[in-house]
């Protein structure tokens, strides 16, 4: 009997786009400094904050871990992408409510992005 070989190409390249894009978002926070610092008129230690909400993360990515582990993998990057672009999209209203708003769209969002990176 001879076995049909899988072909995970399109599954590895898909991987691969998505870890440089996850890549430039976090890059991106550090350029979020200099635009909050204008917007909100921060000081030295509140400019800090936006790396601790991001960067703090990170910490959940044990628990977050265990859930991959429940739900699956597929499911998770699946839902990680969708909150991911929800979580962008709140930045938006968050601004409105202040520099402690948009920081906790943040949180949300890098929640998420540590989700995706756990699954990759």
């Amino acid at each position: 009997m001879t076995q049909k070989q899988q072909n995970y190409s399109f599954a590895l390249s898909v991987m691969i786009v998505l870890s440089f894009l996850l890549g430039f978002i976090t890059t991106m926070n550090n350029s979020m400094i200099d635009f909050c610092t204008k917007a909100f008129s921060l000081d030295e230690t509140q400019r800090q904050l936006v790396n601790t909400a991001f960067y703090g993360a990170y910490i959940f990515s044990v628990p977050i871990a265990w859930i991959l582990g429940k739900i699956g993998y597929k499911r998770a990057l699946v839902a990680g992408m969708a909150i991911v672009g929800l979580g962008f999209l709140l930045n938006v209203p968050g601004i409105s409510f202040g520099f402690y708003g948009f920081l906790s769209c943040m949180f949300n969002v890098a929640l998420r992005i540590v989700l995706l990176l756990v699954a990759i």
